[in-house]
């Protein structure tokens, strides 16, 4: 059995709060139920 995933990235962090409310963020990996998938998600280009 694998792990299930969702993942959404958005252009930027005014379009991930325009399209999800969500501020600080410009993507994210989610479980198939929901919760923050266990990894390191701290990358930022350069």
């Amino acid at each position: 059995m694998g792990s299930r995933a969702i993942v959404a990235v958005c252009r930027d962090e005014d379009a991930t709060r325009d399209a999800f409310g969500v501020e600080g963020e410009s993507g994210i990996v989610l479980t198939r139920t929901g919760r923050r998938f266990s990894m390191i998600w701290n990358w930022k280009p350069r």
